[in-house]
């Protein structure tokens, strides 16, 4: 039961909320935004998935298990580069304590544990010296169904999960430098970007859905004790975050 294994482990890095400060410093420059409800929740008690019912027997879901533990990664992840990147970056999750390397053996033991496929998204970026070359980004599959038809993503209930903003950035930015250039025709207008490094890894997974997000490489397997980077709810729980931060950003730089 890794619920009841995560309990036991109080103040340390698998606990919900650990990668923040405390509620109640957080509350003081937070508890008056429209998310910090949402926010604090998921602070404390790690991020949920609204879902649609499922009907599901034991009996199915040891079978999936098998099934998808059999099948392994999709094909992206065979390529000798692609290989190397997926083990550089899964050991650099395990030394920051966002996953758990187990026994594949053991998987057959965890309550209502399942299995996704892993892949490799290359994408074109620029180096130090402005020069294009390849980014190989790890993903987590939660929408590849199982024998049974089933995956995170797809008993993911979307009607109840918040929109996200940050989605719409370009546009908002956009719309902000037209205003801008309205108000100020002659003057320089100035842009930068901040990267929020390993932004969903902040976020920790609620227990019973760690189980569902286990994946397997070569003779070990993992759990995924954060936001997987392929998950539905992703975009919407950290847009609850991302919102928050970035008014407090904003009344700061007007001197509120």
């Amino acid at each position: 039961d890794f619920e009841e294994f995560i309990n036991s482990q109080q103040h340390t890095i698998l606990t919900p909320g650990s990668e923040f400060r405390s509620i109640k410093t957080l509350q003081k420059i937070l508890g008056n935004h429209q998310n910090w409800d949402k926010i604090k929740q998921i602070i404390s008690e790690g991020c949920d998935i609204p879902t649609i019912q499922s009907t599901a027997s034991e009996e199915t879901r040891k079978s999936d298990l098998k099934a998808m533990i059999d099948r392994g990664n999709h094909k992206s992840t065979k390529d000798k580069e692609n290989s190397q990147a997926l083990h550089k970056g899964y050991l650099k999750e395990i030394q920051h304590g966002w996953i758990i390397p187990i026994t594949i053996e053991s998987v057959h033991h965890i309550k209502d544990a399942m299995v996704l496929p892993l892949g490799i998204v290359c994408q074109h970026t620029l180096d130090i010296h402005g020069h294009k070359t390849i980014k190989r980004r790890i993903t987590h599959d939660c929408s590849f169904p199982t024998p049974s038809g089933t995956s995170m993503n797809l008993i993911t209930d979307e009607n109840l999960l918040d929109e996200c903003f940050y989605g719409h950035c370009l546009r908002r930015i956009l719309h902000g430098i037209h205003r801008q250039r309205i108000e100020y025709p002659r003057t320089r207008i100035l842009i930068s970007k901040m990267d929020l490094d390993a932004a969903y890894r902040r976020l920790h997974m609620k227990a019973k859905w760690t189980v569902k997000q286990i994946t397997i490489i070569g003779c070990m397997a993992y759990l995924l004790t954060r936001l997987a980077f392929g998950a539905t709810i992703g975009p919407s729980v950290y847009s609850t975050f991302s919102e928050a931060i970035f008014d407090l950003i904003f009344d700061l730089s007007c001197g509120r």
